[in-house]
């Protein structure tokens, strides 16, 4: 079930992307939500290298930044490739 909840109060209300969708879970979806992440985690945290710095526990874009001179410095590739993406503010979009 997916609920509708204004955004702000200064919004239009008749405005549909002044809405955002909130999706009611039942109580047994949440914890078993948790041990399939908790499973993924397991799966991918092996095949992970140390460059990477997105999606991962205590490493955030900002420690991939630091690490940029240090690879940019590194005299054993040909390359330093770099992608950073905020997409914190990027619109909701439901399917």
């Amino acid at each position: 079930m997916v609920v509708p909840v204004l955004k702000n109060q200064d919004k239009n209300r008749s405005d549909p992307e002044s809405y955002r969708p909130i999706r009611i879970l039942s109580v047994f979806s949440k914890p078993l939500e948790y041990l399939v992440c908790l499973r993924l985690r397991e799966q991918i945290k092996p095949r992970m290298t140390e460059k990477q710095f997105g999606f991962t526990a205590n490493r955030s874009s900002i420690d991939a930044i630091l690490r940029m001179r240090e690879w940019a410095e590194s005299r054993d590739e040909n390359y330093v490739l770099g992608m950073f993406l905020d997409i914190s503010g990027a619109p909701y979009t439901a399917w």
